[in-house]
């Protein structure tokens, strides 16, 4: 069994649904992180993303938020701390409520 040194984290990488965001987050995710994949407007590479980390055993959601908007990024982390595990790391990278498999 790989040593999973982020099992048990939940992880929010902002930007995650393309580059460099996208990349960290897989990173994350091989390393044992639950992961929030946030997005403000591509739900499809944040819907892509979410896949490829489920397909791979992990676990994710995707989660629009506009970063500019306080009322949207209260919401995400409200969601974010309701969420089994809360969030236990962060990275960030450059309104509407989730349903968390988890």
């Amino acid at each position: 069994m790989a040593h999973k040194p982020l099992q048990g984290k939940v992880a929010l990488v902002t930007g995650s649904g393309r580059g460099i965001g996208r990349e960290i987050a897989l990173r994350l995710a091989h390393d044992g992180a639950s992961l929030v994949i946030h997005f403000s407007g591509s739900e499809a590479g944040a819907k892509d993303t979410v896949t490829t980390i489920q397909g791979a055993g992990g676990k994710a959601v995707a989660y629009r938020a506009d970063i500019a908007r306080r009322a949207e990024v209260q919401a995400l982390f409200s969601a974010i701390d309701q969420a089994p595990g809360g969030s236990n790391t962060g990275r960030r990278r450059g309104d509407r409520k989730s349903h968390y498999p988890w």
